[in-house]
Order: structure tokens, then C-alpha cells, then sequence
């Protein structure tokens, strides 16, 4: 003969188990509303290592990009003064224009 485990008071366990189902849904809803899987490190450990890593080296990426930027601009001002201060040279006379010797 089995026997059937009652439990004289369930509102506890029910309690409990509406309560777990209610952060799964605020859970979800976060992850929807904000389209990312990972909201605090407690979500993935790991996964939320490797954001914090990629957040990183993408701030790093934007910095070389101003550099570069910034170099860019100086390179141009540059050879547009080297150009400037050749045509004055070529047109008072006393400089030449240089061709590059033929490649072989």
C-alpha cells in the first residue's frame, strides 16, 4: 500500500514559488526591454567578465581613432605647407620641380 505526503500547510511553499515565478518574469522583462542578456555580473559571471574586458579594449579602439584622427590632421597641414612653401620656391625662381627617378 503507498502512501500520499500531505502537507497541512502549503501557503508557505506557494508563497515561495509565486515569488520565484515573479522574478523570472522581471527577469525577462529586463532582458527584453533592454535586448541584452547580461543586466548585473550576478547573471553570467563570465559572460559579464568578457563585457567588461570587450567595454575595454572598445574605449581603447576609440582613443587610437582620435589619435589617429588628430595625427591625420596634422599630416595634411603639414603637406599642404610643404606644398605652399614649394610653389613659392618654384615660382620665385629658385627651386625645381622633383620627379621620382623611374622605377626599373
Amino acid at each position: 500500500m503507498s502512501s500520499i505526503r500531505v502537507n497541512p500547510y502549503p501557503m508557505p511553499d506557494l508563497l515561495a514559488a509565486l515569488e520565484q515565478l515573479q522574478r523570472q518574469q522581471s527577469n525577462a522583462t529586463l532582458e527584453l526591454a533592454t535586448g541584452s542578456r547580461i543586466n548585473q555580473p550576478s547573471d553570467d559571471p563570465a559572460g559579464a567578465a568578457q563585457l567588461a574586458k570587450i567595454n575595454d579594449l572598445s574605449s581603447q579602439v576609440v582613443s587610437f581613432q582620435r589619435s589617429i584622427s588628430s595625427i591625420s590632421g596634422q599630416f595634411s597641414t603639414a603637406e599642404a605647407q610643404v606644398l605652399d612653401a614649394g610653389g613659392k620656391l618654384i615660382a620665385s625662381g629658385r627651386g625645381t620641380y622633383f620627379t621620382a627617378p623611374p622605377k626599373a
